[in-house]
């Protein structure tokens, strides 16, 4: 929302208070009141837009970063079970040459 959108709503407001705020306040306290608010926003909305885009940009590295450690933790575990699974089958071929050894009495 720009500034003359928040303007606008601000005027739009105003419109529809009851007249006996008219009466009892006075012009000057409430265009006093109108320019002081305006001033504050055009004052924080380029901070607080700068603000929002760094958490926004922040965020989508945080992110990109988790789905790239999810990935590479899968990929990860992926071969420590590729590796698991060579070492027991080692281990199968071996005891079974081992096993042969004992019964064709070679040493």
């Amino acid at each position: 929302m720009n500034n003359g959108a928040l303007h606008d709503k601000m005027i739009a407001n105003i419109m529809k208070t009851p007249i006996s705020f008219f009466e009892s306040t006075s012009p000057g306290v409430i265009m006093n009141r109108f320019s002081k608010d305006m001033g504050q926003i055009d004052d924080m909305m380029p901070a607080c837009f700068s603000d929002a885009m760094s958490i926004a940009l922040q965020s989508l590295i945080i992110l990109a970063l988790s789905v790239y450690a999810n990935y590479f933790s899968i990929l990860l575990s992926g071969f420590v079970r590729l590796f698991s699974d060579f070492r027991s089958i080692f281990i199968r071929v071996s005891h079974f040459g081992t096993f042969l050894k004992i019964f064709t009495f070679e040493r």
